[in-house]
Order: structure tokens, then C-alpha cells, then sequence
């Protein structure tokens, strides 16, 4: 171009070319960006040196190089660093029991699923509805095992919009889904800054974005129903209900406490982490059913590895 500046010709070679380095910059920033986890940079900001320095803290954050048993005993290679991490979370989540038939008769009917609010739960999905889900997505949440986020079926709706609503409408209507569909990762968040025990970690699964896209879309559905179902005692994750609430009915109960007088009282903490993640699946099973759910929203959440849905494994 220095030699002929107004080549038409060169001209338009330059400008492909420049177009094609902002694509391949744009890509790598998106790359980086992505690994670094930082949700609050946008795209075009150009911050390559900054991304880096995030991953490499975030790297050294997450990364296991030893870690110690129950017994005291500790690991740095990673084959026993996984098998520790393995039998913990194993006996964590409890062993498979033979579980007799639980006793439900305290559920009252008046909590049972109306067969009107089942039917919204069967309804075939529509497309607005796939579209809104993917729209309210966050575009840069950590893939799952396909290597594929929110922001990919974004850019490309107009191409794979319709295999995926195809998938989607398919498995409402079947109760179906491929087990690579289904496949997550799970990776260990440490809950402080020094973790060195699997306690000191907290397991998080990332799953393929159609299997959020049909989580979220029966997370929609439930929102209208599940207040009717739980107690009023139960204050959180409820649509229009607050956490505070429990904390001020807590403060109120043991005010008095360190008085002598009065009926004697007692209060008594629960973990309730280690309890809820001992529950085992056929108990979660024989309530929803109780409750008359229909069998979709039974067998997605608990038999996500089963080959089809209604014949778990």
C-alpha cells in the first residue's frame, strides 16, 4: 500500500484483512474473557493483559495440589487426590439403600397438585417459550461438556433455532433425551481461601445448555404452582417470599432466652446442607408423586441419567 496508495485492488485486500484480524481479536478477547470468569467486562474492551492476570489467580484459586483425609493422611499426586475427593462425596451423598415405602398420610390434600396447574406442567412447549428462556440466559455462564453457552445459541438462533426447538418440543412431547445430552462436569469450588480437605469444597455441576434450556423452562412452569404447595414456613427460594423473614422470626424467638424465669426452652441448629444431600431419590420420588405430579415433572429432575424418562436405570 505504501507504494500505491490508491490501488483499488490492495485497498480492498487491506480491508479484508483488518476485518479479519478484528474477527480473530474479538474471538481470542471472547476466549479469554470466558476463562477468566470476569461477568462484569464487556466484549471490545480489549483487556487481553488483564483477562490473563484473572485467569492465572482464578487457576491457582481453584487448583488442588494436595489435600488431606479424614484420617489425616495427605495426597498431592492426582490420582489420590481424586480418590479421596471420590470417597468423601460418596459416602456425602450416602450409599444406595433398599428404602421401604415412606409414610406420607401427613400430606394434606389440600397441598396436592390441582389437576389444572398438572396440565400447565404437560403442555406442549411453544417456540415464544424456548425463545424467551435462551433471551433471559446469561450468555457467558461456564459450559457444560458440549463446550457450548448461552451466548452461542444467541449468535446463532437464525441457524440452529430450529434443531433445537425440534429437540426441545420432542422430549415434552416423549419424555426422551440423549444420554450425551444429559453428560455434566463436575468441578470442585473451594469454599475458602486455603481448602485442604474435600469438606472445605463444594461440588457444582455444569450441564449442556439444552438441558438448562428444558430446566428452566419447567422452572417457569412450577413458579405459579409451588407456592400453593409448600408451607407458609417456608420462607426461601420462594417467588415473593424473603429469607429475613425466618431471621426476624429467629431473633424475636430467643430474645428472652438467657431469662431464668418461664417455660424452660431449647434451641437447636441443623445442618441442614449435609441433610437435604442425604435425602435419597426415592423419597423425592414417592413425595412428588404424592403430591400428583405428573410424570415429567417427576422423572426430569431426579433420573437425569437415566436412558428415558418413566424407566429409570
Amino acid at each position: 500500500m505504501s507504494a500505491d496508495p490508491y490501488n483499488i485492488t490492495l485497498q480492498a485486500e487491506e480491508r479484508f484483512a483488518r476485518t479479519g484480524l478484528d474477527s480473530l481479536s474479538l474471538a481470542e478477547e471472547s476466549m479469554h474473557r470466558q476463562r477468566s470468569r470476569d461477568l462484569a467486562v464487556n466484549l471490545g474492551d480489549g483487556s487481553s493483559k488483564y483477562f490473563y492476570r484473572l485467569l492465572r489467580a482464578r487457576h491457582a484459586h481453584s487448583f488442588i495440589s494436595q489435600i488431606t483425609d479424614a484420617e489425616g493422611n495427605t495426597f498431592s499426586e492426582p490420582q489420590g487426590i481424586a480418590a479421596v475427593v471420590v470417597s468423601y462425596f460418596s459416602n456425602l451423598l450416602g450409599p444406595t439403600v433398599d428404602m421401604h415405602q415412606p409414610d406420607l398420610s401427613y400430606i394434606s390434600p389440600s397441598n396436592y397438585v390441582s389437576d389444572e396447574d398438572a396440565e400447565s406442567l404437560k403442555l406442549p412447549v411453544a417456540v415464544s417459550e424456548i425463545e424467551e428462556v435462551i433471551k433471559a440466559s446469561n450468555p457467558n455462564r461456564a459450559p457444560g461438556p458440549d463446550g457450548f453457552n448461552a451466548h452461542f445459541f444467541k449468535v446463532f438462533w437464525p441457524i440452529i433455532g430450529n434443531d433445537v426447538c425440534e429437540a426441545i418440543t420432542d422430549f415434552f412431547k416423549h419424555g426422551q433425551m440423549l444420554n450425551r445430552l444429559k453428560a455434566s462436569f463436575i468441578i470442585l469450588v473451594p469454599k475458602s481461601e486455603y481448602a485442604a480437605s474435600p469438606d472445605k469444597f463444594r461440588p457444582i455441576s455444569l450441564t449442556n445448555e439444552l438441558y438448562k434450556i428444558i430446566s428452566r423452562i419447567l422452572v417457569h412452569r412450577l413458579k405459579p404452582i409451588i407456592g400453593k404447595l409448600l408451607s407458609p414456613m417456608q420462607s426461601s427460594f420462594i417467588p415473593g417470599r424473603s429469607i429475613a423473614d425466618n431471621i426476624l422470626v429467629a431473633q424475636d424467638l430467643i430474645h428472652n432466652f438467657h431469662l431464668s424465669r418461664g417455660t424452660p426452652r431449647m434451641c437447636v441448629k441443623i445442618d441442614l446442607a449435609k441433610a437435604y444431600d442425604s435425602v435419597v431419590l426415592e423419597f423425592h420420588e414417592a413425595a412428588l408423586r404424592c403430591l400428583r405430579f405428573p410424570v415429567l415433572g417427576i422423572h426430569f429432575p431426579l433420573r437425569g441419567e437415566s436412558g428415558k424418562f418413566g424407566h429409570g436405570n
